[in-house]
């Protein structure tokens, strides 16, 4: 059997740098292997095909990232130029109370950016998609700008980042001081 870390290691080199990082974060959230691990695995294959995407892919892989879509969209976020978003940010209301957890916070300007997969209300009715609607407009009474963005937006680079670009935009309008969060301070 071979070791968690050498096994990351060595699926990452054959593929893409996004899925790469898909497959670091999910090893690095279930505890298959820690950043330190993975980086020691890297030495293994030093001269070998694929080891500088990898080795890439190990620096930026996040445990935080809850899903394959989490993550090639942190890569997406990154590779359109925008700052490193706080991943799984808390955001509390005046009152001290946690109204949400969203998954890419651009603390600097009040813009949260959420990962709509194609499971998130499958089978659970019309009850959830409410309760997401009630919680996304507690979030705008903060201040917050939210974008939502599906695998289909992940295709269309340029009209994502005009999206996210514009709730930025929008941000600078309407901002007042924004509620506590986790990491206010970030971005």
């Amino acid at each position: 059997m071979t070791p968690g870390p050498r096994s990351v290691v060595e699926a990452i080199r054959s593929t893409s740098y996004s899925v790469a990082v898909s497959v670091v974060d999910k090893a690095l959230r279930q505890g298959i292997a820690t950043a330190d691990q993975l980086s020691d695995a890297l030495q293994l294959f030093s001269h070998r095909t694929g080891i500088r995407t990898a080795a890439k892919a190990v620096t930026f892989g996040d445990g935080r990232s809850e899903s394959v879509g989490e993550s090639r969209l942190r890569v997406l976020l990154a590779d359109l130029g925008l700052p490193a978003p706080v991943l799984q940010a808390e955001i509390w209301d005046h009152a001290g109370c946690l109204v949400a957890r969203v998954d890419f916070l651009l603390a600097r300007w009040g813009v949260i950016v959420e990962f709509d997969g194609a499971l998130k209300y499958a089978g659970s009715g019309a009850d959830a998609l409410i309760a997401e609607k009630a919680r996304e407009d507690r979030l705008r009474d903060l201040g917050y700008e939210v974008v939502r963005v599906t695998w289909a937006d992940l295709g269309h680079p340029v009209d994502l980042v005009a999206r996210i670009r514009r709730a930025i935009e929008r941000s600078h309008h309407r901002r007042a001081p924004i509620a506590g969060s986790s990491s206010a301070s970030a971005v």
